[in-house]
C-alpha cells in the first residue's frame, strides 16, 4: 500500500510571514501599519507580482525587493524612498533569520514522522534564500534535503504542473496519494489540483476562496495540524 505524502509550502504555511514583514516596516517608519492585514495582503500581492517578473528574467531580484515594498506603501498612501525600502529589506531579512517552527507545528511533524508519512517541501523562490528557511525552521529533522524542491533549483515554479511533477519524480510520489498544504490559492491549491493532487488550504489571513476549491480549509495553525493528522490516519 502506497503511503500518504504531505508536501508543505514554507512561507505563510510553516511560519507566519506577516510577523517579520510588519515588524520590519515598523522599525523603518517608526509606526505600526494601521491595518496590518491589509498591509500584509498588499505586500504579499506585490511580492507575487515581482516574483513572476524575476522568474521570467524581466527584473533583477534586488530591484524587485525594493519595488514591492515601495508599491505597497504607495498604494496605502504612505510612499517611502529607495533608502527606506533598502532599510526595510535589510530589517526583513534579519528577522527572517530568526523564524522558528511553532510548538504546534513541531508536535505535528513529530507525529507525522512517527507514523511513517512521507513529507516534503515545495516552495517558490531563490534557492539559497528558501533553503536557509528550511534549515532555520529545523525541518531537516523530519524532511530530508532530497525531499525539498525549490523553484530556482527545479527550473519550474508553482503553479506550473511541472513543479509538482518534479516532486513526484524525486520522491516517488503518486498524485492520488499526495497532499499539498499551502496558503496560496493560485500557486499551491490551483497548481496541485491541476497536477491531480489533494489539497489543503491554510487560510489564516482571511482571503476568499475564489475560483479554486480546496478539499480542506484551515483557518488556524491548530486546525491545519488537526486536519493533516486526520488525513494520514
Amino acid at each position: 500500500m502506497t503511503k500518504t505524502a504531505i508536501l508543505f509550502d514554507i512561507d505563510d504555511t510553516l511560519y507566519d510571514q506577516s510577523l517579520p514583514v510588519c515588524s520590519a516596516i515598523e522599525e523603518v517608519t517608526g509606526r505600526k501599519p494601521e491595518d496590518p492585514e491589509l498591509f500584509y495582503r498588499t505586500f504579499h500581492s506585490y511580492s507575487n507580482t515581482m516574483f513572476r517578473r524575476t522568474e521570467s528574467n524581466r527584473m533583477d531580484l534586488g530591484r524587485s525587493r525594493i519595488l514591492r515594498i515601495q508599491y505597497t506603501m504607495e498604494e496605502l498612501g504612505q510612499p517611502i524612498s529607495d533608502r527606506e525600502a533598502e532599510l526595510f529589506q535589510h530589517s526583513y531579512m534579519e528577522k527572517l533569520r530568526k523564524v522558528q517552527l511553532s510548538p504546534v507545528l513541531t508536535e505535528m511533524m513529530e507525529q507525522l514522522s512517527k507514523s511513517g508519512t512521507v513529507m516534503g517541501v515545495l516552495t517558490n523562490g531563490p534557492f539559497e534564500h528558501q533553503l536557509g528557511k528550511y534549515m532555520r525552521l529545523g525541518l531537516a529533522r523530519w524532511i530530508p534535503r532530497r525531499n525539498v524542491v525549490i523553484s530556482e533549483e527545479a527550473g519550474f515554479a508553482k503553479p506550473s504542473v511541472e513543479a509538482f511533477r518534479v516532486c513526484e519524480m524525486r520522491m516517488g510520489l503518486t498524485p492520488e496519494n499526495t497532499w499539498m498544504v499551502g496558503d496560496s490559492l493560485v500557486n499551491d491549491i490551483g497548481g496541485a489540483s491541476a497536477a491531480g493532487w489533494h489539497t489543503l488550504w491554510y487560510s489564516h489571513h482571511g482571503q476568499e476562496s475564489g475560483e479554486f476549491r480546496p478539499e480542506g480549509t484551515a483557518f488556524s495553525e491548530e486546525e491545519m495540524c488537526r486536519q493533516i493528522l486526520e488525513i494520514v490516519r
